[in-house]
């Protein structure tokens, strides 16, 4: 039975090379844990550009070098000297549980749980992790948090217990919500890492049509990429795809009606939007961007694939449309450009809806009795 008495360390290891996703639900959810009940220790890597962000948030940070082990020469022995050095990690913070975010920390993190004999917890915020080595590790973490029904599908025969935390994110105050009705400008935001499977490519081709129709139609697109995405394929893109979405603009003759406009914080990141886009051409693990956008009071397209529909109620709180069908996309973005009423609707929706079903505190609370059902 652990010690209430004073607050649980509790070890979040996050290792991704860029500020994604998981990192932003990772700085929301060490704001709004219970410090009286638990002590948030962050680990990551030397280099990570998280790692300053966790330390804004009030969290304890230590930095660890995990070695890569995907395609790596003597991986096994990697793996070892990774699981050792978190494991004395561990040991040396007093930690009441490892909770880890990312496939290799999963790995990595199951073996330093066995070796300095603390629970662990897997959170899966993606399919990255092969079946093929999840099952026969997936009887160490003492359970295993997905984000999303889909995701605990994909995962559903793993032997820890299986549930379903969905991200949460802040409710901004009703001053921060977008006022565009009576906009010159329509701005459609397009905000995703720059990687080809997160469909920018379907955004570009169908502001070219949404351009032609509503001529004061701007499309912004908002990301960024790390080196590691500087390769081909479709789960990655970084620079050479950058170059192809601006080559496809200007074969479309898109001009100013699209811009590229790279990082932008969230406070600051649909602050000129009328709608916004999630064009993934893969089933998405969850869409924190489309519940920012819901929170933010704006209402949202996405594809009908993976866990949006999850997130998205299909003419209540924005419009589903296929993977890859730029036409379609057109469509349902030109129909909601030309209607204020609507987009008024399903915005304020969008709003109810993240508060009601997505909230920050709800998202603490759930993982909070995740990590004492953990530790036992």
């Amino acid at each position: 039975m652990a010690d209430t008495s004073r607050p649980l360390p509790i070890l979040l290891v996050d290792h991704a090379p860029v500020f994604g996703g998981v990192e932003a639900m990772l700085c929301d959810l060490v704001t709004a844990i219970d410090r009286a009940r638990f002590q948030p220790i962050v680990v990551a890597d030397p280099h990570s550009p998280a790692a300053e962000r966790f330390r804004q948030t009030g969290a304890q940070v230590r930095t660890l070098p995990l070695l890569q082990l995907k395609g790596q020469f003597m991986a096994g022995a990697r793996l070892v000297q990774s699981a050792l050095a978190l494991a004395g990690l561990a040991r040396r913070e007093s930690a009441a549980i490892i909770h880890t975010f990312t496939a290799r920390t999963h790995v990595v993190g199951a073996l330093a749980a066995r070796l300095a004999g603390v629970p662990s917890l897997w959170r899966l915020n993606d399919d990255t992790l092969p079946l093929s080595l999840a099952r026969p590790l997936s009887h160490i973490p003492r359970r295993i948090v997905a984000v999303s029904g889909f995701l605990a599908g994909r995962y559903q025969s793993l032997a820890a217990p299986m549930t379903v935390i969905p991200d949460g994110v802040p409710l901004p105050g009703e001053a921060a919500r977008p006022e565009t009705a009576h906009r010159a400008v329509s701005t459609i935001t397009h905000a995703a890492r720059l990687v080809r499977w997160k469909g920018q490519a379907v955004f570009i081709r169908a502001m070219a049509e949404v351009a032609r129709r509503v001529p004061e139609a701007h499309g912004e697109i908002v990301g960024v990429w790390s080196e590691a995405d500087n390769r081909p394929g479709m789960l990655a893109g970084g620079e050479p795809y950058h170059r192809e979405l601006l080559a496809l603009a200007e074969s479309l003759r898109l001009g100013k009606s699209l811009t590229f406009d790279g990082f932008r914080e969230r406070s600051e990141l649909f602050a000129n939007s009328t709608l916004t886009v999630h064009s993934s051409l893969l089933p998405e693990p969850f869409g924190r961007t489309i519940l920012e956008a819901m929170a933010a009071g704006l209402p949202v397209i996405g594809t009908r694939a993976g866990a949006v529909p999850e997130i998205i109620v299909n003419g209540v709180t924005g419009r589903l449309v296929p993977a890859g069908d730029a036409p379609a996309l057109a469509e349902a973005i030109v129909a909601l450009l030309r209607d204020s009423e609507r987009r008024r609707v399903m915005g304020e929706a969008g709003r109810a809806r993240a508060r009601d079903h997505f909230s920050l505190e709800e998202m603490a609370r759930r993982f909070e009795q995740a990590w004492l059902e953990a530790i036992g």
